[in-house]
């Protein structure tokens, strides 16, 4: 969606960037030979995705044509995996839980959403959501899991919590307690 949906003041801002959900914000490079690229990112703390450096307000990127400058809410839990074909085969695939940096004293919630993926007119299919807090320390991001709905149960090789490349921080997960990374 357009950032004017979140912030009426971004009307007059880039009409080639958008959000994608709350956590991830896009900029598309559009200019040939384009070298860098201006942003203006909406209010609070913000990451390169594949970055650790918290920016936020106005910065300039390095860019080339073709190249999708992507940030992330400081704090925010993404989830990603490897590409697959169909949902059929995404039991041969491990989860993976980014787990990007924030702020000393802030505080980020996000959701999570799975299900089979083959029964989507059937309003009884199973599902799973799960709700993460984050909150920045002074040594790093405790991640929560503050709330969990749904029976579905994914079938998959496993799940982990990484860090973005750069960061120095250790992750380490513990079912049913919280998660520390620092």
């Amino acid at each position: 969606r357009p950032p004017w949906c979140d912030d009426p003041h971004a009307q007059d801002g880039d009409p080639h960037a958008f959000l994608i959900g709350d956590a991830l914000y896009a900029a598309p490079v559009v200019e040939a030979r384009a070298r860098k690229r201006r942003l203006v990112l909406p209010p609070g703390d913000w990451v390169r995705f594949e970055g650790t450096e918290i920016v936020r307000g106005d910065v300039v990127v390095p860019c080339r044509l073709g190249e999708l400058p992507l940030f992330v809410r400081a704090g925010s839990v993404i989830p990603v995996q490897d590409p697959v074909a169909h949902t059929g085969l995404e039991k041969d695939v491990v989860l993976s839980f980014r787990v990007h940096p924030l702020a000393s004293g802030a505080r980020v919630r996000s959701a999570f959403y799975d299900d089979s993926g083959t029964a989507a007119e059937s309003a009884a299919m199973p599902f799973l959501r799960c709700a993460f807090e984050a909150r920045g320390t002074e040594r790093g991001v405790e991640v929560a899991v503050v709330a969990r709905e749904g029976g579905f149960r994914p079938r998959r090789p496993g799940l982990e919590w990484v860090s973005p490349a750069g960061e120095r921080r250790k992750a380490k997960l513990r079912v049913g307690e919280r998660v520390s990374f620092g």
